[in-house]
């Protein structure tokens, strides 16, 4: 039989947000692919959908877990340095006891990562505008948070059997230099909202009972950004504890990685470990197949509109017996449903009655 899997980025931006969510997923709906690979779900809105829209229909429908972040020890410089700052200035008008013991604690209590992720899920509503905000869903922790569906059409069951955000070591964002309180106060917003991650869940099929791993990947930012190739490491790493024999594995998202760049290295991991990028599967996969473009008027028109154009979601595959076909989605117009292009990836799954025909002997030379 064949598996369409399919990759897109749903840019959880408050623009047209919930016009964007019902065109997205009434287009899943209208096509029911196999997998559904969806990164950016961290409004209330956008879970709430997936939820009524899919998961009370036809999907197995899988939120990565909203966990409150641990922030990395040195996250907590600022808060120690706020401490000696203003408990040295306090100190030029009060007592050293009421300086150091009261009023700069204080200070570090409100400039601490925690505190600091407190106000901002206060904030947030005040940020989406016009957005309705469901009850009994609140906004996620983190802005690259993941949602990986199966269609229920193709799968008998589905878990999820591993969430993993990337540790602070390979995350991939440098540590701001002490002298600039502006970089450390940013550094706090990456690791609170802006934590990469990866998700493994696993599904049976209905029809001869395989079983299909799916990879949800949302990486870090940058170009270059070598902590790429590190968090691609990991995730093979953790396939190899959940891989069995005659899996079929789908490793798919947004990469923030240009493979048309000569100076990417993380795909190379991929392809050693026996990975096939979905471009490969058709005539129409070959060229560049950019998903981040400015004829995408969310992209165009936003504020990362400056950055060079670029393939950054991807499908790879493993274990399937061929590639069918690959196409990009919701890129014309009046389809948009994301600054993203998203990604169609359809393979056999090496079922019999839908291997590929070989070719006669007679058209052999």
């Amino acid at each position: 039989m064949s598996l369409t899997a399919w990759t897109q980025n749903a840019w959880g931006e408050a623009e047209d947000l919930e016009e964007r969510l019902v065109r997205f997923l009434g287009g899943v709906n209208a096509k029911n692919p196999g997998i559904l690979f969806s990164q950016e779900l961290f409004t209330p809105l956008s879970r709430y959908y997936f939820d009524t829209l899919l998961r009370d229909n036809k999907y197995f429908v899988f939120h990565a877990v909203h966990k409150i972040p641990q922030p990395p020890l040195t996250s907590f410089l600022l808060p120690l340095l706020c401490y000696l700052v203003v408990g040295s200035l306090a100190s030029l008008t009060t007592d050293l006891h009421t300086s150091y013991l009261v009023v700069g604690p204080l200070a570090a209590i409100i400039i601490n990562p925690y505190s600091i992720l407190f106000a901002a899920n206060l904030l947030f509503p005040l940020l989406f505008p016009g957005v309705r905000h469901p009850r009994n869903y609140d906004f996620g922790l983190s802005f690259m948070a993941t949602c990986t569906c199966f269609s229920k059409d193709k799968f008998s069951d589905a878990q999820v059997l591993e969430e993993r955000w990337f540790p602070h070591s390979i995350r991939g964002y440098p540590v701001p230099p002490l002298t600039s309180p502006g970089k450390l106060l940013f550094y706090y917003v990456q690791h609170t909202f802006f934590r990469p991650l990866f998700t493994v869940s696993a599904g049976s099929l209905k029809e001869g009972g395989q079983r299909v791993l799916a990879v949800n990947c949302h990486l870090v930012i940058g170009n270059p950004n070598l902590c790429r190739v590190r968090q691609v490491a990991l995730v093979l790493s953790s396939l190899q504890k959940w891989g069995k024999e005659g899996d079929i594995v789908v490793i798919a998202g947004d990469f923030n990685a240009d493979a048309n760049d000569n100076q990417e290295s993380c795909f190379d991991l991929l392809r050693a470990a026996g990975y096939v990028d979905s471009i490969s599967f058709s005539e129409s996969g070959k060229g560049k197949q950019e998903t981040w473009k400015r004829t995408n008027r969310y992209m165009s028109g936003g504020s990362d509109a400056s950055e060079p154009e670029a393939r950054l979601d991807y499908v790879w595959v493993k274990g399937a017996t061929s590639g069918l076909s690959h196409s990009l989605i919701f890129k014309d117009d009046a389809e948009l449903v994301s600054d993203h292009f998203g990604v169609e990836a359809c393979f056999s799954t090496g079922q019999e009655n839908d291997a590929p025909p070989r070719r006669s002997s007679r058209n052999k030379r």
